[in-house]
């Protein structure tokens, strides 16, 4: 078996193309129709948004499109997908969060940028967009070495989890 390797700088020349994480099955249809040379149908209209506990007046704490998404390849493929994933998130997030104070009680920008990463993927991947977003942030601070503003990033966090929490626990209890 041959293995091929390429350059980014060798690889541009057939790359026509992108698709971004977190990864949604409208999105993937819609590469592959233009890697067909089909045209993708236009995007949805988004659903409203989802209000819990302590959310502003219009403030979208969970984009339930990305779980209605899992919902129709767990009905495509017929395994239980969208619980499994929300409870793993609801276990996972807290230990993740203690990681990443952890890292930051070590002065680890790495651990921190490592950790922070990891959560923005899987927060992105349900739709929680304000968890994403602060993660994000926390990506940024551990990466540039600006610990000091990760302390108040990781308070934010810590709430914010609190706030989405319920939201999807009583998402993964309807599926």
């Amino acid at each position: 078996t041959e293995i091929y390797t390429l350059s980014l700088h060798d690889a541009l020349p057939i790359l026509d193309d992108f698709v971004g994480k977190p990864l949604g099955l409208a999105e993937l249809q819609a590469a592959l129709l233009r890697a067909a040379g089909e045209q993708a149908p236009p995007a949805p209209a988004l659903p409203p948004p989802s209000a819990g506990p302590g959310a502003a007046a219009g403030e979208r704490l969970l984009d339930t499109e990305r779980l209605d998404n899992l919902g129709r390849l767990e009905k495509l493929t017929g395994k239980p997908l969208v619980r499994g994933i929300v409870e793993s998130f609801l276990a996972e997030a807290p230990r993740r969060l203690e990681g990443m104070r952890e890292a930051l009680d070590r002065a680890d920008a790495a651990g921190l940028t490592f950790v922070a990463h990891s959560l923005k993927g899987s927060s992105g991947q349900i739709g929680v967009l304000r968890v994403a977003a602060l993660c994000a942030e926390l990506e940024t601070a551990g990466r540039q070495g600006r610990l000091e503003a990760a302390t108040a990033l990781l308070a934010d966090l810590d709430r914010e989890l609190d706030r989405v929490a319920p939201l999807l626990a009583e998402r993964a209890a309807a599926s």
